[in-house]
Formats: C-alpha cells, structure tokens, sequence
C-alpha cells in the first residue's frame, strides 16, 4: 500500500518510512497506527494545501478532539461492559484500517462508521456531565418577613446561587459583546465613509484623553462602592441610598475638577504632545474633546447607578441600557452622512450616555434606590471607600499604561511593530472585555452580599469553587484559540498588504496574548473576592508587580525576539499578578493549600501542553492531554462531591 501511494503521489501519505517487516516490529507500530487512526489529520497538517472541502474536515475534526474527553467521562460515570466491548470493537478496527491504510485521505472514509461509536459515547459523557452539575433539584425557598424599612430577603442554597451567577455572567457577556458590535459598526461605517484621514485622527485622538480618564477615575468608583453599599444596605436601605447619593457627588465634583483641568491644559498638551497636525485639525480634535469632556461627567454618574442596580440583582439591565449608545451613534451615521463631519457622531455619543444615565435613574426610581429625603451631611467621609477607590484608581492606573508601554518598546523595533503590537492588544482586549464585564457585573455584588450577611464561610466556598471552575474551563478554550490563531489570521489578511513576516509576527503576538487568559480569569475572581473583603491595596501591588514586569522583561525579550516577545512579556505579568493574588487569598486562609495546589497543577499542565503545541510535539500533547483530563476528572468529581455535601449541610 506504501509503494502504490508513493506510486500514485498520493497527498496524505503517513509514515511511508516506516515499513514494519516482522510481528515485533508490527506490534511495536501498533500504538502509532492508533494514534493516527484516531487523532488524522493532525494539526501541523491543516495548513498545507487549503481548500473548502478541508475546511470541512478541520471543522469536522476540531469538533472530534473537543467530543473526545467526554470517552473519559462516560467510562467514569457509566462503566458497563456493554460499553468496554463498544469501545475496543471500534478502536480495534480503526487500528486495522490505519495499519493497512497509509493514506489519511482513505482513512478519513473508511473509519467514520466506528468513529462514529466513539462520537456517541464522547457526547453522552459530556451530557451526563451536564446534566450531574445542572439538574439537580431544587431546594424550598425561604422568605424572611419584613422588618422596618428593611427589604425582604431570599436564602438560597449555594447551588441554586451559583446557577443564577453563572446565567447571569453569560447574559451580561453575551449583551456586551451584542455592545461592543455596534461599537464596532460605528467605527466600521466610519471608516468606509471618512477613510482614514485626519477626520478620523480628530476623532480618535479626541476621545483618547477623556475616555483614559474614564477608565482610570470613574470606571474604579463602581468597583469602590459596591462592597460598601451592599453592607450598609443590608442594615439600613435609606442610609445606603444616602451613601450612594454622597458617592455620586463626590465623583460628579471630581470628574467636574478633571474636566475642567483637561480643557484648561489642552493647548499646552498639543505642544507638549508635539503632534504634526494643522491649526484646523487642532481646533477639530479640541472640539471632540470638549464633548466627550461632558460624556466623562455623565458617564461617572452612570457608572454608580450600575453599581447600585448590580448590587440589588438587576444583572442585566445596565448592560441592556448601555445598547442605547450605540444605537443613537449608528442612526447618527445613518441620517447625517459624511454631510457635517464627524460631529454628528460625537453628538449623538452624548446623546446615547445622557439617554443611557436617564434609563439608570429611572431604575433607581423604580427600585426605590434613591433617597426619599436629603439631610444638609448626606454622608460623613468616612463612610464613602475614599481608600478603596484610591487603590483601584492607581490599578486601574498601572493597567492603562500597558498599552502606551507596549507601544513604545515596540518603537524601538522594525518598523510596522507598533501597528503588529497595537491590533494583537486590541483582539486581546475584545476577548478579555467580553469575558471581564460579565465576571465583573456579576461576582462583585454576589460576594459583597454574601459577607455583608455575614456567611463568611459560604462566600469562601464559592470563591473556590468559581476559581476552579474558570481555571478548569479557560484552559481548553486557550488551548482552541492558539490552534486558530495562525489559520485565522492567514485567512482574514489573505489578499492584504501585509507581508509573510508581518503575518508571522502578529500571529505570535496573538498568540502569545492568548496563553493570558487562564491567569486572566482567575486574576478577575480573585480580584472581586478581594474588593468584596474591601482590601484592595493587594490588588493595586499586584498591578504595580504586572507593570514592572512588563517594562523589565518587555525590554530584555523585545530585543531577542522581537515584537512577540512585548506580547510575551504582557502574558508574564498576568501569571505574576495572577499569582500574587491567590497565594494572598491562601494566606489569608480563604483558600485551601489544596484548591491552590491544583490550580498550580493545572497551570503548570496548560504551559506543557502549550509548549507541545508551539512546537508541533504531538505524541507529547497526546500523552499529557490525557494525563490533563484525568486530572480535571478526579478534581471535577472531588469539587462535585463538596457541592453536595456544602448543599446538604445547608
């Protein structure tokens, strides 16, 4: 079969050079013909010779490797017999076709009846997983009565509490990315329609100033205030609406301050800043400026009433309100045209935040959030999370300098680095953006409540058990996007102008940003059980260690690897900040030594098989991939067993 396909040319030989000629030698083959029969077309293949119809079989194949674990789950919660003699009838005649077959392209036929068992039984291993962590029943409700003007109380069980953060994180997920589109058809219909001349220029750089002081002062308030006014609500709901109420003057009168420091200075920033732009271009990009000014103040105000429609449980309604915005900027475009500039844009920006602020004081209203009447003190000083929000601010601080940093190491490359660096950063924030706000919008307030009620024990528990679970499901999702990083990327910039090496470069960048996302999640948990506790001053440390890192080793790998090596750095700052914040957590004793163990376990698991994958070492990532998923098995089954017990405690 070897000599015939060699005769023929055949494109999907494998392994003509090696011809077993005695049993040992047959024998000694075997595992590699299962492997083959298996797991073929490998992943260093799909790349050569792409058409539609391999297309398919890619799609077709990365839909197999993700089915597969679920074997591992089925002989875990099913073992039978019946399934053992399934199992090794398919896998042994898959062996036969692969040892008699060298072609993969034949294979690819002839197994599929038998890998079609092996489909089955992955997707019943899978769905009996689910339907283990999702189904089970319900305890009864308890109604506490009402005391005063203190509103009425629901004591869930810990599973039930989850089920409802879990839903919510993937409808505020799946309404910011909804957001983030129309956004993104903002920019899109722009662009076609003004291009990318200085129009654009003043728009962009006219809201670069205003929106860093968004998310640098006013973006930290709503993550200041939620602990604080979910224990105070918990006692008194009026002083809580007082607190709120003394919040957002307080942040009104400094963003106010910020503003108005902004206009005064601007001149003197357009020197400083040395920008190579006409008097005209000048005057268009102050004037964008001056508006989204105002967009800072309200979008301050905003942001605090989110925070306390979040706290109460209205999860998604800030997000859906927040869609405003991007539907007046679109009609905007649409009714205007390129017929008065990029004005109307900015306009209708202002319109959709007040639009957007009106929807949140209509909630609050409604929810009886404000308060019903107003004292000459409101709030005394001390009560507002002045300290808090200061550790925050310079977190939020040190986490907008990345990409200004990132930027300037990439200037001292080869041309184009900055360009490489900036979109590989944007895609990573798209991702992280997604993922954050919904972890964000959602965890906070669970904790906060959870220790303003004093169940210190439960909330502990839940830490764990969110930390787990991100750790446990962010790692095959990474593992997924760097085997697409590089096809997408040669497919999206196929016919553009950019050049091998500018594809081979940004593909690293991405690649490399990529690998963050394990760390990035379990960062994100840990940093709102930590702002629950009110003890932010570990979280600013660790973004101050992330900056640091960055800078140092940004420079030394920047040099030696080039542009990737920035993007490199950036993902080693995540590990570190990722780090410092669950040994914390451990330190503190809120988390055990052997939740900590295991998630450094799986840590340490993602980077080999990362590594393997880098490097095209398959018979490795095969080996480890399955010495990983009896790992998340045994530790699935462990974390499920607390959960019943915890459930049946309470």
């Amino acid at each position: 079969m070897i000599s015939y396909n060699l005769f023929v040319n055949a494109n999907t030989l494998v392994d003509a050079d090696d011809q077993p000629n005695s049993v040992g030698s047959i024998l000694a083959y075997l595992p590699r013909a299962l492997q083959v029969g298996v797991f073929a077309p490998f992943p260093n293949t799909w790349l050569q010779k792409l058409s539609l119809p391999k297309l398919g079989v890619i799609a077709e194949t990365i839909i197999w490797y993700i089915v597969a674990p679920g074997i591992l789950l089925t002989l875990l919660y099913r073992r039978s017999v019946q399934l053992t003699i399934t199992l090794l009838f398919a896998l042994f005649f898959i062996t036969v076709f692969s040892f008699v077959g060298p072609n993969i392209g034949t294979l690819y036929r002839a197994r599929y009846a038998y890998e079609f068992l092996l489909i089955l039984i992955g997707i019943a291993g899978w769905l009996t997983f689910l339907a283990r962590q999702f189904n089970k029943p319900s305890t009864k409700v308890i109604t506490a009565p009402k005391i005063g003007n203190a509103e009425p109380t629901i004591t869930q069980t810990s599973t039930d509490g989850k089920k409802v953060v879990i839903r919510s994180a993937l409808m505020v997920s799946a309404l910011t990315l909804i957001c983030s589109l129309g956004f993104f058809a903002r920019d899109f219909l722009m662009t076609r329609w003004f291009g990318m001349g200085s129009e654009m220029d003043s728009f962009v750089l006219g809201t670069m100033m205003p929106m860093l002081l968004v998310t640098v002062f006013a973006i930290p308030a709503g993550a200041a205030i939620i602990p604080a006014y979910t224990s105070m609500r918990h006692n008194n709901p009026e002083s809580a609406n007082h607190l709120l109420f003394s919040a957002s003057i307080a942040i009104s009168a400094l963003l106010a301050a910020l503003a108005v420091a902004l206009f005064a200075l601007l001149p003197q920033l357009f020197i400083l800043l040395n920008w190579h732009y006409s008097v005209a271009e000048l005057s268009a990009i102050s004037d964008i400026t001056h508006i989204y000014l105002i967009i800072l103040w309200v979008g301050g105000l905003t942001i605090l009433g989110n925070a306390a429609l979040t706290a109460v449980g209205k999860i998604t309604f800030p997000t859906m309100a927040q869609l405003v915005v991007p539907t007046i900027a679109f009609a905007a475009l649409i009714l205007f045209g390129t017929e008065h500039g990029i004005y109307p844009v900015a306009y209708a920006m202002l319109m959709g935040v007040i639009a957007n602020l009106m929807l949140v004081i209509y909630a609050l209203n409604r929810h009886q959030l404000l308060p019903t009447y107003l004292s000459y003190r409101f709030t005394t000083l001390n009560q507002l999370p002045i300290q808090q929000y200061i550790f925050l601010v310079i977190t939020a601080l040190s986490s907008a300098l990345l990409i200004p940093i990132a930027n300037a190491l990439a200037a001292t490359l080869v041309i184009g680095s900055v360009a490489i660096i900036s979109l590989g950063i944007k895609v990573m924030l798209l991702i992280t953006g997604v993922i954050g706000i919904g972890i964000n919008t959602v965890l906070l307030p669970y904790f906060s409540k959870l220790i303003a009620k004093l169940e210190h024990s439960q909330a502990k528990s839940d830490f764990a058990f969110f930390l787990l679970l991100l750790t446990l499901l962010s790692i095959p999702a990474t593992l997924l996007l760097t085997f697409l990083v590089e096809p997408t990327i040669n497919i999206l910039f196929a016919h553009s102008k950019l050049t091998e090496q500018d594809l081979i470069s940004l593909s690293k960048v991405i690649e490399y940003a990529v690998i963050q996302l394990p760390f990035f999640a379990s960062a994100l948990v840990a940093t709102k059980y930590i702002s629950a506790h009110q003890r932010s001053s570990i979280i600013m440390i660790s973004a101050l260690f992330g900056l640091i890192v960055t800078i140092v080793v940004g420079s030394v790998l920047s040099k030696t690897i080039g542009v990737a090596g920035i993007s490199l750095a950036m993902t080693l700052a995540s590990a570190i900040s990722a780090s410092t914040l669950v040994l914390y957590t451990n330190h503190l004793r809120h988390l055990s030594i052997m939740d900590s163990i295991f998630i450094a376990f799986n840590w340490m698991m993602f980077l080999t098989l990362f590594l393997f994958i880098h490097y095209q070492l398959y018979v490795g990532l095969f080996i480890t991939a399955i010495a990983y998923v009896v790992l998340v098995a045994g530790n699935w089954y462990a974390l499920i067993n607390e959960w019943r017990y915890n459930e049946q405690s309470t």
